[in-house]
C-alpha cells in the first residue's frame, strides 16, 4: 500500500526540518574545520534520523510526566549558560538592540535614532520591544528562548495527544539544534516564531466564531506581524 497524504506531509516536514538543522550544524562546526563539519553533520543526521524513525514506528515513547522534568533541566542548563557566557562575547546583537532601545527610552531619547557601536539601529517594531521589556528589566534576554520552549510544551499538552505522538513532537523539539543556539546567543527569533505559530494555528476555527472575535484576531495578528 502507498503512503497516505498525511504520511507524505509528515515525511516532507521531517526532510525540511533535517535540512535546516543540518545546515545549522554544518555552518557552525565548519568554523573548526571542514572535516569536523562533515562528521558532526553526519552524526547528527544518523542519530536524529534513527530516533525519529523509532518514534514514527511507535517503538519509542516516554511518559508524559517526564517532559516537564526534561524542560526543567534545559532551563537550568540555559541559566548556567547565561551565567558563564557573557552576552558581550556573542556576535548576535538582538540583546544589544533591546538594551539600546530601552536605555534610550529611560533617558528620554528617541530610541529609533540611536545606533549600536556597529552602526545598527533598532528595528521599527514597537510591540517587539514591549514584549522584550520584562527581560530587559531582569537584564537577561535569554529567558525569551526558554519561555518559547515552555510555550510549545503547554500548547502540545493542551492538545491532549497520545503518549507516542507526544514523544514524537517533543523529540523533534529537543533535537533541534537551533533551539539551543537561540537560548545561548540570547536570540529572540524562537519566541517570536512560536507566538506567531500558535496564533496562526488558532485561526483554524475562526470561521465558527463571532465577528467580534474576528476583529480581535485581526488586531492581535497585526500586532504580532
Amino acid at each position: 500500500m502507498g503512503l497516505t497524504i498525511e504520511e507524505k506531509k509528515k515525511i516532507i516536514a521531517q526532510i525540511i526540518w533535517s535540512f535546516i538543522n543540518s545546515l545549522f550544524i554544518f555552518k557552525y562546526s565548519y568554523r573548526v574545520s571542514l572535516t569536523a563539519a562533515l562528521i558532526c553533520t553526519a552524526i547528527y543526521n544518523i542519530v536524529t534520523g534513527y530516533l525519529l524513525f523509532l518514534c514514527s514506528k511507535r517503538k519509542f515513547s516516554l511518559p508524559k510526566a517526564i517532559w516537564p522534568w526534561i524542560l526543567g533541566g534545559i532551563s537550568i542548563l540555559g541559566a548556567a549558560a547565561f551565567y558563564f557566557i557573557p552576552v558581550e562575547s556573542i556576535r548576535v546583537d538582538r540583546w544589544e538592540m533591546i538594551q539600546i532601545f530601552w536605555d534610550s527610552v529611560h533617558q528620554g531619547i528617541y530610541p529609533y535614532a540611536v545606533h549600536s557601536p556597529a552602526g545598527n539601529y533598532p528595528g521599527p517594531m514597537p510591540f517587539y520591544f514591549i514584549l522584550s521589556y520584562p527581560f530587559y528589566l531582569i537584564q537577561e534576554i535569554g529567558w525569551m528562548g526558554i519561555i518559547a520552549v515552555w510555550l510549545v510544551y503547554l500548547y502540545i499538552k493542551n492538545k491532549k495527544l497520545d503518549k507516542e505522538s507526544d514523544t514524537f513532537v517533543f523529540t523533534v523539539l529537543l533535537l533541534s539544534a537551533t533551539i539551543y543556539y537561540e537560548i545561548i546567543t540570547r536570540s529572540t527569533i524562537l519566541l517570536n516564531s512560536i507566538i506567531f505559530l500558535i496564533y496562526f494555528l488558532s485561526l483554524e476555527n475562526i470561521e465558527r466564531q463571532s465577528k467580534a472575535k474576528f476583529y480581535i484576531y485581526a488586531f492581535i495578528g497585526g500586532i504580532i506581524l
